[in-house]
Protein backbone atom coordinates (compact mmCIF):
# COMPACT_ATOMS: atom_id res chain seq x y z
CA UNK A 1 0.00 0.00 0.00
CA UNK A 2 2.95 2.30 0.23
CA UNK A 3 3.99 2.05 -2.34
CA UNK A 4 0.98 3.31 -4.04
CA UNK A 5 0.83 5.78 -2.17
CA UNK A 6 4.01 7.78 -3.21
CA UNK A 7 4.37 11.13 -1.84
CA UNK A 8 3.51 13.76 -4.54
CA UNK A 9 5.84 16.34 -5.07
CA UNK A 10 5.59 19.83 -3.18
CA UNK A 11 3.85 22.59 -3.97
CA UNK A 12 6.33 24.81 -2.59
CA UNK A 13 9.00 25.74 -4.63
CA UNK A 14 12.29 25.61 -3.38
CA UNK A 15 13.47 29.37 -3.88
CA UNK A 16 17.19 29.78 -5.95
CA UNK A 17 19.16 32.64 -4.36
CA UNK A 18 18.20 35.09 -6.75
CA UNK A 19 14.11 34.83 -6.45
CA UNK A 20 14.86 35.21 -2.18
CA UNK A 21 16.62 38.36 -2.87
CA UNK A 22 13.56 39.07 -5.66
CA UNK A 23 11.14 38.85 -2.74
CA UNK A 24 13.25 40.72 -0.29
CA UNK A 25 13.72 43.86 -2.36
CA UNK A 26 9.84 43.58 -2.59
CA UNK A 27 9.05 43.18 0.37
CA UNK A 28 11.07 46.16 1.95
CA UNK A 29 10.12 48.22 -0.92
CA UNK A 30 6.47 47.27 0.33
CA UNK A 31 7.46 47.79 3.86
CA UNK A 32 8.95 51.42 2.58
CA UNK A 33 5.88 52.66 0.42
CA UNK A 34 4.00 52.23 3.73
CA UNK A 35 6.39 54.94 5.89
CA UNK A 36 4.81 58.38 4.91
CA UNK A 37 8.20 59.87 5.78
CA UNK A 38 10.79 57.64 4.39
CA UNK A 39 9.72 57.82 0.52
CA UNK A 40 10.42 61.48 -0.40
CA UNK A 41 14.17 60.72 1.74
CA UNK A 42 14.44 57.77 -0.66
CA UNK A 43 13.56 59.00 -3.46
CA UNK A 44 15.64 62.25 -3.08
CA UNK A 45 18.48 59.90 -1.98
CA UNK A 46 18.45 57.70 -5.03
CA UNK A 47 18.09 60.50 -7.39
CA UNK A 48 14.70 59.79 -8.57
CA UNK A 49 13.24 63.47 -7.42
CA UNK A 50 15.59 66.32 -7.05
CA UNK A 51 14.36 70.15 -6.26
CA UNK A 52 15.18 73.35 -7.88
CA UNK A 53 17.32 74.89 -5.06
CA UNK A 54 19.64 71.19 -5.53
CA UNK A 55 20.07 71.60 -8.93
CA UNK A 56 21.48 75.22 -8.77
CA UNK A 57 23.77 74.17 -6.42
CA UNK A 58 24.83 72.02 -7.74
CA UNK A 59 25.44 74.14 -11.14
CA UNK A 60 27.16 76.86 -9.01
CA UNK A 61 29.31 74.69 -7.32
CA UNK A 62 30.49 72.81 -10.80
CA UNK A 63 30.99 76.49 -12.50
CA UNK A 64 32.86 77.76 -10.23
CA UNK A 65 35.32 74.62 -10.86
CA UNK A 66 35.39 75.16 -14.25
CA UNK A 67 36.13 78.73 -14.13
CA UNK A 68 38.98 78.11 -11.44
CA UNK A 69 40.09 74.96 -13.67
CA UNK A 70 40.09 72.33 -10.96
CA UNK A 71 38.89 68.75 -12.04
CA UNK A 72 34.67 68.43 -11.57
CA UNK A 73 35.09 65.34 -9.50
CA UNK A 74 38.78 65.84 -7.83
CA UNK A 75 41.84 63.95 -8.04
CA UNK A 76 42.24 60.29 -7.78
CA UNK A 77 45.61 58.57 -7.37
CA UNK A 78 43.85 55.26 -8.39
CA UNK A 79 44.13 54.05 -12.12
CA UNK A 80 41.70 54.77 -14.33
CA UNK A 81 40.88 50.98 -14.19
CA UNK A 82 40.39 50.87 -10.42
CA UNK A 83 38.01 53.76 -10.34
CA UNK A 84 35.74 52.09 -12.91
CA UNK A 85 36.00 48.98 -10.48
CA UNK A 86 35.42 51.79 -7.45
CA UNK A 87 32.50 52.84 -9.09
CA UNK A 88 31.09 49.79 -10.45
CA UNK A 89 30.31 48.16 -7.07
CA UNK A 90 29.44 51.01 -5.22
CA UNK A 91 26.49 52.03 -7.96
CA UNK A 92 23.14 50.90 -6.62
CA UNK A 93 24.98 50.14 -3.03
CA UNK A 94 22.68 52.12 -1.00
CA UNK A 95 19.97 49.24 -1.82
CA UNK A 96 21.97 46.77 0.14
CA UNK A 97 23.13 48.94 3.19
CA UNK A 98 20.54 46.73 5.06
CA UNK A 99 23.07 43.83 4.19
CA UNK A 100 26.22 45.06 3.70
CA UNK A 101 27.31 48.66 4.09
CA UNK A 102 29.32 49.57 1.38
CA UNK A 103 30.53 53.27 0.45
CA UNK A 104 32.80 54.44 -2.02
CA UNK A 105 35.41 57.37 -1.01
CA UNK A 106 37.13 57.06 -4.55
CA UNK A 107 37.09 60.03 -6.40
CA UNK A 108 36.17 59.13 -10.22
CA UNK A 109 34.62 60.62 -13.32
CA UNK A 110 32.27 58.15 -13.80
CA UNK A 111 28.84 59.23 -12.61
CA UNK A 112 26.74 59.25 -15.98
CA UNK A 113 26.37 63.21 -16.04
CA UNK A 114 27.09 65.28 -19.13
CA UNK A 115 29.70 67.91 -18.15
CA UNK A 116 29.28 69.90 -20.95
CA UNK A 117 26.63 71.80 -19.21
CA UNK A 118 28.97 73.23 -16.57
CA UNK A 119 31.27 74.17 -19.65
CA UNK A 120 28.62 75.76 -21.38
CA UNK A 121 27.26 77.87 -18.22
CA UNK A 122 30.85 78.83 -17.51
CA UNK A 123 31.16 80.19 -21.03
CA UNK A 124 27.93 82.19 -20.77
CA UNK A 125 29.27 83.73 -17.41
CA UNK A 126 33.41 85.13 -18.66
CA UNK A 127 31.36 86.13 -21.92
CA UNK A 128 28.38 88.08 -19.33
CA UNK A 129 31.70 89.18 -17.65
CA UNK A 130 33.66 90.54 -20.26
CA UNK A 131 30.94 92.46 -21.89
CA UNK A 132 30.09 94.09 -18.56
CA UNK A 133 33.42 95.08 -18.15
CA UNK A 134 33.89 96.18 -21.89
Amino acid sequence: MEDTQRQQPSLIAIRTSKEYVDMHVVRITLWALRQPLLVPVAFRFYGFTENQRERDMDMREMVDKVKKNEPLYGTSQLSPHMQGVAARNSRYAGVWLHIIPWFNFVNHEQHGIDTAKYYQQAERELEAERTKTA
